[in-house]
């Protein structure tokens, strides 16, 4: 059987897939699929319009979803925020609720990141990373990198900045490291992944004028 949706809600696909992801969007592709209601089989190409999830809004997101009983799977995604560009696969396996990714970002503009914000100290600059990892969605194991470009905080401009992050399913840890004009800035960040998601660091400066 084939299908065509044109902006879609997404919930009522969720509901289908017996997904709770927390995100909305309108959906528009071309699916063929088979099975039955309680096992429904499908994949085709998609596209999202005005998705947000978790506090971020992305404007359009495209790639390919495939379903059948026992994984969700959503590759080749290409998502744009603000000037910059998301992207990879994720898989979602339902027997045991944990998960797979392979996921990048180019030059995503910090500024737009209403999270990191604050009145105080805004931080602008470019964000590239690169993060693979599978197992529980809210305590995967994983690693990957991670760079700021022309990081600014406030006023001032605190340079290149380069990271490694690495999870063992319990706590993620983030190790910083950055080049100024004079000088070098360095630190940890430390996350452990449970209920209340507490989090220390540490930074230290050398030869800062």
């Amino acid at each position: 059987a084939r299908a065509r949706l044109d902006h879609a809600d997404t919930a009522d696909l969720q509901n289908l897939a017996g997904t709770h992801y927390p995100a909305h969007a309108w959906l528009t592709g071309e699916f063929r699929g088979g099975g039955t209601h309680n096992r429904p089989e499908f994949s085709g190409d998609f596209q999202l319009d005005q998705l947000k999830t978790r506090g971020f809004d992305f404007p359009i997101v495209t790639g390919r979803l495939e379903l059948d009983p026992g994984l969700v799977r959503v590759a080749g995604v290409t998502a744009t925020f603000g000037s910059g560009k998301l992207g990879g696969q994720l898989s979602y396996f339902r027997p045991t609720g944990h998960v797979q990714f392979d996921l990048f970002g180019r030059g995503l503009p910090l500024d737009e990141i209403r999270q990191i914000q604050s009145p105080s100290l805004p931080l602008a600059g470019r964000l590239d990373f690169h993060l693979i990892g599978s197992g529980p969605p809210r305590a995967p194991e994983g690693h990957g990198d991670l760079r700021i470009s022309s990081l600014r905080a406030g006023n001032e401009l605190v340079g290149d900045l380069s990271g490694r992050v690495t999870s063992d399913g319990k706590q993620m840890h983030l190790a910083l490291a950055t080049a100024l004009a004079e000088g070098k800035l360095g630190g940890t960040i430390n996350l452990a992944l449970n209920d209340s998601y507490p989090i220390h660091g540490q930074l230290a400066a050398e030869a800062i004028n």
